[in-house]
């Protein structure tokens, strides 16, 4: 049985239906995301990239360093019981492959004024939990 796939383009981001199924081409890179992030605010992404824990300081979502600066905050209050997420963490240090879904939203930053771009996360439709090479962050 064949599955039919919606899409909606905003400003070159495929954003997907919410019976999409996780698939590359259905995914922003964050670099995308965090660079067009006033055109994005409030819609639904489906962002490529590697989340980083912070420790006290939090989740961020990064891309790698040669191919863009920046993070986009993640706000993952949804996944308090997501097993894979604490598991991935809990098993190893450093930046983990992900691909999620969220909303954009602005963010004040902890200790600084203006604003960042961040990911309130919905789903985890992949995490590896296999470290990316550190000189790529």
């Amino acid at each position: 049985m064949k599955a039919f796939v919606l899409y909606a383009v905003l400003g070159g981001v495929v954003i997907p239906s919410p019976s999409t199924a996780a698939g590359k081409s259905a995914s922003a890179s964050v670099c995308h995301v965090i660079r067009d992030a006033r055109e994005l605010i409030g819609e639904r992404v489906q962002v490529d990239g590697y989340v980083q824990d912070l420790g006290s300081h939090g989740f961020v979502l990064t891309g790698m360093r040669r191919n863009c600066a920046g993070i986009l905050v993640l706000q993952i209050q949804a996944l308090a019981s997501n097993r894979s997420w604490w598991k991935a963490f809990g098993d190893s240090v450093g930046p983990k492959r992900a691909t999620l879904v969220g909303t954009v939203r602005w963010v004040k930053p902890r200790y600084d004024n203006g604003r960042n771009p961040a990911l309130k996360v919905e789903r985890v439709l992949y995490l590896s939990s296999e470290e990316a090479n550190p000189k790529d962050f």
